[in-house]
């Protein structure tokens, strides 16, 4: 299935801000925060990542806490940032996800030892 063009990165971006904007979109779109009113941000934001490793390979640590603290507060702005995500009321679902896989596994688990048990109880009949 064809990506939808909204969602293709921008131009003019090195491997290191590709995969962040697959990255940034893939966790939008996993805990339903993704919209069209997002897209400038996640553009301003992998352009300041972008910006932020130019200023650190020609050394400038000024340009580059700048540009960082930018993509800091883009990322803040975007719900990727662990207290975004808490304030979206998204910081839980994979926990509640997570505990509920192993809450399945636990049943069986239980189911499993209640089975054998009974296999191993001798019949009273």
């Amino acid at each position: 299935m064809a990506r939808p063009k909204i969602e293709a990165p921008p131009a003019g971006l090195g491997r290191d801000e590709l995969t962040a904007w697959e990255t940034a979109l893939t966790a939008m779109k996993r805990d339903q925060t993704w919209g069209l009113h997002l897209h400038p941000l996640l553009i301003e934001y992998v352009f300041a990542l972008k910006a932020a490793r130019v200023a650190r390979d020609s050394d400038q640590a000024t340009a580059w806490d700048r540009h960082m603290r930018r993509a800091m507060t883009l990322a803040d702005q975007l719900g990727l940032t662990p207290g975004a995500r808490r304030r979206l009321g998204v910081a839980n679902r994979e926990k509640d996800d997570v505990a509920a896989q192993f809450a399945d596994l636990d049943n069986a688990v239980v189911d499993l030892s209640a089975r054998r048990a009974q296999k191993q109880r001798p019949d009273a009949s």
